[in-house]
C-alpha cells in the first residue's frame, strides 16, 4: 500500500461502507448533519497532513491507476491538476443532466492543457496554497473561488487526461437543485465582492439573461460530443430546472453583495 491516508468525510445521512471505513489507512471524519460536499472537503483539507491533497466524491469513482498517477504529479509546476470525468453508461435522466451541467467540459477524450477550469470532484491540489486562502476556506472548498484566487496570484493549474473517474450520480433531483442554488450563490457573491456598487447592481439586474447564455453554451458544448448528444433529450427537462436553480442562487449572491455594500457606505 502506498504511503497514503484516506480521509473519509461524511455526515450521519451518508451511507458508509463499513468494510472500507475500517481499513487501517482510512480515517473517517464525521461532519454535522446536512453539510454540503465543499464543506466536507474543507473538513478533510483541514485535517490532512500531506503537502498534496487529492479530492474525490462518492459520485466520481476513480479508475484503477488513478492513485498511482495522482501520486506521480509534479506539484512544483502547478497548484492543482484536474482530470477527465466520464458518464456512467447506466445513468438516468437526472444523472445525465447533472453530468452535462457539471462535467461536460471534462468528458473524455481530453488533452493535457493549462486551465483554471477543473472539477474538484477529480483533482489534486497543493494543500498549503488552499490553506493560504483562509478567508475562502472557512466557508468551504468552493473551487471556483479558489481557482480565481490562484489565477490572480500567478499560480498555474492544468488538466491531466490520465486522471479519469466515472460519474455515477447519487443525488435526487431536489437535492441537486439545492446544491446548485448554494453553489450559484457562492459564485455570485464571490464574483460581485470585488466590483463597484454600480457594476454589482448591473450584474444583479441582468442576471436572468445568464439563464439563456448558459443554456446556449451548454447546447453548443453538448453538440460537440457524440457521447453526450445521445443523452440530451432525456436530460433536457432536468437541465432546465437545475440551470434555473443555479441562476437563482447566483442572483441571490449578487443581491447579498450589493446590499452589504449599501449598508457599509
Amino acid at each position: 500500500m502506498h504511503d497514503v491516508e484516506v480521509l473519509l468525510c461524511y455526515t450521519a445521512n451518508d451511507p458508509i461502507d463499513h468494510a472500507f471505513s475500517t481499513k487501517p489507512y482510512v480515517r473517517p471524519i464525521k461532519g454535522v448533519d446536512d453539510l454540503l460536499i465543499p464543506e466536507l472537503w474543507r473538513d478533510g483539507i483541514y485535517q490532512a497532513k500531506a503537502d498534496k491533497v487529492a479530492i474525490l466524491t462518492a459520485h466520481c469513482v476513480p479508475n484503477s491507476n488513478w492513485l498511482d498517477l495522482a501520486l506521480s504529479l509534479d506539484m512544483k509546476k502547478c497548484v492543482g491538476y484536474g482530470g477527465a470525468i466520464e458518464l456512467s453508461p447506466g445513468s438516468d435522466g437526472v444523472g445525465a443532466a447533472i453530468h452535462l451541467l457539471r462535467y461536460a467540459t471534462f468528458t473524455p477524450p481530453q488533452q493535457a492543457r493549462v486551465t483554471f477550469e477543473i472539477a474538484a470532484d477529480n483533482a489534486v491540489y497543493r494543500r498549503d496554497d488552499i490553506l493560504a486562502c483562509a478567508d475562502l476556506l472557512a466557508g468551504g472548498f468552493w473551487e471556483p473561488s479558489f481557482h480565481e484566487r490562484f489565477k490572480k496570484n500567478g499560480a498555474k493549474m492544468a488538466l491531466h487526461p490520465g486522471l479519469v473517474t466515472t460519474h455515477r450520480n447519487q443525488y435526487k433531483a431536489g437535492e441537486f437543485m439545492k446544491q446548485r442554488r448554494l453553489h450559484g450563490q457562492d459564485f455570485g457573491r464571490a464574483r460581485a465582492d470585488g466590483v463597484s456598487l454600480l457594476t454589482n447592481l448591473a450584474m444583479l439586474v441582468f442576471s436572468p439573461a445568464a439563464y439563456f447564455i448558459y443554456g446556449i453554451k451548454l447546447v453548443v458544448r453538448t453538440g460537440k460530443s457524440k457521447t453526450l448528444r445521445r443523452h440530451f433529450l432525456r436530460a433536457a427537462p432536468w437541465l432546465a430546472l437545475f440551470l434555473g436553480s443555479w441562476i437563482w442562487g447566483e442572483a441571490t449572491g449578487y443581491a447579498e453583495s450589493f446590499f452589504s455594500k449599501m449598508k457599509n457606505q
